[in-house]
């Protein structure tokens, strides 16, 4: 499963940072615990900008992607009080899914009109670097 990264500015104030938007999802092995709706202090500061995808236990962030197996082992409960993701993620880690979660930072959602958007463009060098930044030329 690899889930988004979901953006928005803290309090969709344009003034504020941009940090990850679906706190209730996410969880790590070290994260457990509801995140509440106090999460926006905190795993909301965080801006994941890396290019590596991050192991999780659970996300959402707008958009999720599942092989078909898994994902049919197991059912959503809306019932439950924390969010529906996080107990339908653990059956699936319990069924063969554990330690092929991950949240990709560069799969984004955006849940704020304010955030300007960039594409990547791939170097020679088969790095991604933002697209409109000057280049090196690189002799062969």
């Amino acid at each position: 499963m690899i889930c988004a990264n979901s953006l928005r500015h803290l309090n969709n104030n344009p003034a504020e940072r941009i940090g990850y938007h679906d706190c209730f999802a996410y969880r790590t092995k070290s994260h457990e615990e509801f995140n509440g709706y106090g999460c926006g202090a905190t795993l909301a500061a965080t801006m994941f900008d890396g290019f590596h995808p991050q192991p999780v236990h659970s996300c959402f962030g707008g958009l999720a992607l599942y092989k078909a197996e898994p994902f049919m082992r197991c059912n959503y409960d809306a019932s439950v009080y924390d969010c529906e993701h996080v107990p339908f993620h653990w059956c699936m880690r319990e069924h063969g899914s554990d330690g092929r979660m991950f949240m990709d930072p560069l799969l984004t959602t955006l849940y704020d009109n304010n955030i300007p958007q960039k594409c990547a463009v791939m170097t020679p060098r088969n790095e991604l670097r933002p697209a409109g930044l000057q280049h090196l030329k690189i002799d062969r």
